[in-house]
């Protein structure tokens, strides 16, 4: 039920109603009216820039929504500040903004300081291009992001994971995913955190995990792991693009709880394929993604008879080192054997 007006794209139906749809700025303030007037929309992207984007915070029909993105976004940060700070958004629970030009610390302020934003349960902020972690500290600081589950920001440090550890407001997160210079230092401060036994999704994009030389002195990728029962409940983990030691997928092996695992370009080779193929873990996991690293035939052979691989586990092994004659020999011995997988799983390189 419901309907949209030209050039304005429906994404989503919830129970035959018209649920998110995806639209310039200056489009939606043109047909907003007409669209809350036939369709129940909860879900709106926004892309791209427009003059009118300060129009955007007057509206009436924003205090419907529970969601807002804002993608190939060049508004300045002043506007993004208004927004935020004046925009009718009290029954929001997520809130993503990617820029195309660096977001301002003001920025963070402003989303901490905003009394509408209370209900807010997932926030994304992509990108800072420096100090990140004075934009972690704002919002750190805040009672504003109490009830926020799912938290995704870039530009990051070891200093951010320490703040948001030691945050008495963070006590809800249970999803983290951050971008930048992380390295295991700034890992451990999670496990310290008030959520650290209820979080379930960890992802860290370009971490420094890649000196050997850390791993030796016991402050590496190994820290991330070698603890007390840590980050029990974890579900979801992906580190990329690092260079981790093999030992980290041996490692892995005490997270009986992980449901996925993203260990993409991370060098990993066959050696540590082997450990994992003879390692419980892999009977738990419903995805595995080891894309763009240094797997061979020997590998995949290792995973393919693995007797903990489940039928049906959803694995993606694309850019290894693998040629298509070996890749159409391990898909005629083994393709059955790993169930409904895509025939592109392998796509050597």
């Amino acid at each position: 039920f419901g309907s949209v007006p030209p050039k304005i794209n429906l994404l989503e139906a919830h129970g035959g109603f018209v649920d998110s749809i995806e639209s310039t700025v200056a489009r939606f303030i043109k047909y907003q009216d007409e669209i809350f007037a036939t369709a129940p929309v909860r879900k709106l992207v926004l892309k791209g820039v427009s003059k009118k984007f300060d129009r955007l915070r007057q509206s009436r029909h924003l205090r419907q929504l529970l969601s807002i993105t804002l993608k190939q976004n060049q508004a300045t940060n002043e506007e993004l500040v208004r927004f935020v700070s004046d925009a009718p958004l009290d029954h929001l629970q997520q809130l993503q903004i990617s820029s195309s030009t660096p977001l301002t610390v003001e920025l963070a302020g402003a989303i901490a300081r905003a009394r509408t934003l209370g209900g807010l349960k997932k926030l994304s902020l992509y990108y800072y291009n420096a100090h990140g972690e004075n934009a972690v500290r704002k919002l750190s600081q805040s009672p504003v992001i109490e009830a926020i589950e799912s938290l995704e920001i870039s530009d990051q440090t070891d200093e951010s994971l320490e703040l948001i550890s030691q945050s008495p407001f963070f006590r809800s997160l249970r999803s983290l995913r951050v971008a930048g210079g992380i390295s295991a230092v700034g890992v451990r401060q999670l496990q310290s955190g008030p959520f650290a036994r209820e979080l379930e999704t960890l992802a860290i994009r370009s971490a420094s995990f890649q000196s050997g030389s850390w791993f030796r002195r016991n402050v590496g990728a190994h820290d991330l792991f070698d603890v007390p029962h840590p980050l029990e409940n974890l579900k979801h983990l992906e580190i990329s693009p690092s260079l981790l030691p093999k030992n980290l997928i041996d490692i892995c092996r005490n997270y009986p709880n992980l449901e996925v695992l993203d260990l993409s370009h991370n060098e990993i080779n066959d050696e540590a394929v082997q450990v994992l193929a003879s390692s419980p873990l892999l009977s738990n996991l419903k995805k595995l993604t080891l894309t763009g690293n240094r797997i061979t035939r020997e590998g995949m052979v290792a995973l393919a008879e693995s007797e903990y691989r489940k039928k049906g586990l959803n694995l993606s092994l694309r850019g290894n080192a693998i040629n298509f004659d070996t890749a159409n020999e391990l898909m005629a011995t083994y393709g059955r054997t790993f169930g409904n997988l895509p025939k592109e799983w392998w796509q050597y390189r």
